[in-house]
């Protein structure tokens, strides 16, 4: 995609994923320096694009660098994705 394209509409999928993202986001957005908040925001991203691969390396980015946000994710979303369908990294 270029600079003058018009991204595609969101999908069902990556509506629900950054509509998750952002529930977490609100919660816990007072307690995020601006590297967390980036962190967060690229995970958001690879979500709804449905990019395991880049899920993965960011949530290790994010365990290594920020582990209370890390465990604070996966207990967040879990749920809310996990009602929606959203299958684990893995597909499990």
């Amino acid at each position: 995609m270029t600079d003058t394209e018009t991204p595609p509409p969101p999908d069902e999928h990556s509506t629900r994923a950054r509509d998750a993202f952002d529930s977490f986001r609100e919660k816990v957005g007072d307690r995020l320096d601006s590297g967390a908040r980036e962190s967060v925001e690229r995970l958001r991203d690879a979500a709804a694009s449905r990019d395991a691969e880049k899920m993965r390396e960011q949530m290790g980015e994010v365990r290594e660098q920020h582990g209370w946000l890390a465990l604070g994710l996966l207990a967040s979303l879990r749920g809310p994705l996990h009602d929606r369908g959203v299958r684990p990294l893995g597909g499990h």
